[in-house]
């Protein structure tokens, strides 16, 4: 499997599956001035999801027809689902540890999107063995330990079903951290120091205090970051809906409703001046199905919809089976007069 199929995989399952990772909370963290395990996420993230509770998303997710063909061209998904449980469902006999926790996706040049975790964790994983027992169980195969910066950091190869894949993990500063990649951890440790963080942008903080009591599935994402790491390898349908996006918001949420054959995501977003308030916009061939939910939000800015082109829709979910997408924005708190442009 090549890079940009990884990749493209990747956002698409981001970007209009929203709940398969992360986290529905409240934010405890953000709510204090420390800014929480949030402080942890450097700037640069394509992708926030968040996740609270104690459903696996995967199983979720995979009851819809229109999303199982993305889990096999994204191997880290079951890794991410194992230990939003795992951290979750021990929740309640270690206090505040896996409460809540965050998941970022960052896109390093000219490699496939690699993943982030961090948590709030009490005394009872304050070292790095603790942690590693915590999320692998005894099963993890420990391959380093050095030091970063003051902190201890280990990786360890996992056995995730039939994969293996390795892990870096430590315990900064009262918070939980885990990646796929190296430097993404030594980078989360440093932001972690810092005096900008996700936390302190503005136009972030905003929409997370508009979702701060959200228990539905919500990601927050950057679509220029998106566009611009990702366009040359989405296909034409997704490289237009980027391009939408990114061109009247820096930021926006998603949350998805799915169906057997078909989903719809609806979100916020944080205009820029230029948006074209009350418009459905549309790419693809088959304009009569391009056509706003039945069921709306009372505050829903925007939407998107798809669904499986094997089903017999005219929408496709899978990167290569695209054959319609369609954005519509609405303005706030209004279901009526949306209109098609062709």
């Amino acid at each position: 499997m090549g890079v940009k199929r990884i990749v493209v995989s990747t956002v698409a399952v981001l970007l209009l599956l929203a709940g398969i990772v992360v986290v529905g909370m409240r934010l405890r963290g953000v709510e204090r001035s420390s800014g929480g395990a949030l402080r942890a996420l450097p700037v640069d993230a394509a992708v926030v999801v968040r996740v609270r509770g104690g459903k696996s998303f995967t199983s979720e997710w995979l009851k819809s027809q229109a999303v199982q063909g993305l889990f096999e061209h994204v191997p880290f998904l079951p890794a991410i689902d194992l230990f939003a449980q795992r951290q979750l469902s021990m929740a309640k006999g270690l206090g505040r540890s896996a409460s809540e926790c965050f998941f970022s996706v960052y896109t390093p040049d000219g490699m496939p999107s690699q993943w982030l975790s961090a948590f709030e964790v009490d005394d009872a994983i304050d070292k790095a063995d603790a942690l590693r027992e915590f999320l692998f169980g005894r099963g993890a195969t420990i391959l380093s330990e050095r030091t970063y910066e003051g902190v201890e950091v280990r990786s360890a190869r996992v056995r995730v079903g039939e994969r293996e894949t390795v892990y870096y993990y430590c315990v900064s500063e009262g918070i939980g951290l885990v990646a796929t990649y190296g430097p993404l951890l030594e980078s989360a440790i440093r932001t972690l120091r810092s005096d900008y963080t996700l936390a302190d942008n503005p136009q972030f903080k905003a929409l997370l205090d508009t979702n701060g009591a959200s228990r539905g599935v919500v990601i927050f994402m950057q679509p220029s970051r998106l566009f611009d790491a990702l366009s040359g390898g989405l296909a034409a349908t997704w490289r237009w809906a980027f391009k939408r996006l990114a061109q009247w918001t820096p930021w926006l949420t998603l949350e998805v409703q799915v169906e057997k054959n078909a989903a719809v995501a609806t979100g916020l977003s944080y205009f820029n001046d230029s948006i074209r308030s009350g418009a459905l916009v549309m790419q693809g061939s088959d304009p009569m199905r391009m056509v706003a939910p039945s069921v709306l939000p009372s505050r829903c800015d925007f939407f998107l919809r798809w669904a499986d082109a094997r089903a017999g829709e005219s929408l496709g979910v899978l990167p290569c089976a695209v054959k319609n997408v369609a954005v519509g924005f609405t303005e706030p708190g209004r279901r009526e007069g949306l209109q098609l442009l062709r």
